[in-house]
């Protein structure tokens, strides 16, 4: 089930945004409220889409969008004001939920369709990850350990570059054995690679310009 957190200090359209999720095929049971950042981002529920108000007070609606870009997941921003929208794809204005929060929520399902995942056996039982979730991949003694945020997964007698040709662009070697997701990496220093969450990678001394170039490239694209 897709879980939906809502962020918003007022209620007010609380019941307009629910009736357009739940037209849409979302569980009311699965959509949650919050009203301030701090409890949102404390919550321990592993949610797919976020509907956050970028109006809350101190600058809090900035702050958890800032924290939640991090973590791979979807986001739509909710305003009354239009001054936050020039040149912003993702917003939604609270005066045209009717008509703008459906045209968000087709982009996020056009996406979610897109999304490729990696499908192996685990401990005698099939299991699905996205690649998006795949921070890095590395190869032991013939096996592979895939990394994610939350887990690894060990792969019995799989090579790297049989698993590479699958993966999306994002993805690229630091050394003979490990892949690297660049959506995770923070900084590249001294032939080291530091991930957002504080791990770190070394990177071959034959891979490092290929790997610097193409991390620029595609940071910056």
């Amino acid at each position: 089930m897709i879980k939906v957190a809502i962020v918003d200090d007022s209620d007010s359209y609380l019941s307009m945004i629910i009736e357009i999720l739940l037209k849409y095929g979302f569980v009311k049971e699965e959509i949650y409220y919050f009203d301030s950042s701090k409890k949102c981002l404390s919550s321990k529920i592993d949610f797919s889409l976020y509907l956050v108000e970028i109006d809350l007070p101190e600058k809090a609606g900035l702050d958890i969008i800032k924290k939640l870009r991090d973590k791979n997941v979807f986001l739509i921003y909710v305003t009354a004001c239009s001054k936050h929208l020039k040149n912003v794809i993702g917003y939604v204005l609270k005066n045209k939920l009717n008509a703008e929060l459906p045209l968000a929520l087709n982009k996020f399902f056009e996406i979610l369709s897109e999304e490729k995942e990696l499908q192996f056996t685990y401990k005698n039982g099939l299991v699905s990850i996205k690649i998006t979730d795949i921070m890095y991949i590395k190869s032991d003694l013939g096996d592979l350990i895939i990394v994610t945020d939350k887990a690894e997964f060990r792969i019995l007698n799989k090579s790297l570059s049989s698993i590479y040709t699958i993966l999306q662009d994002n993805f690229c070697y630091c050394s003979r054995n490990v892949i690297v997701n660049m959506d995770y990496i923070s900084s590249i220093l001294n032939n080291t690679i530091c991930l957002k969450n504080g791990i770190k990678l070394n990177i071959s001394r034959r891979r490092y310009k290929t790997l610097f170039i193409k991390y620029m490239h595609y940071k910056f694209k």
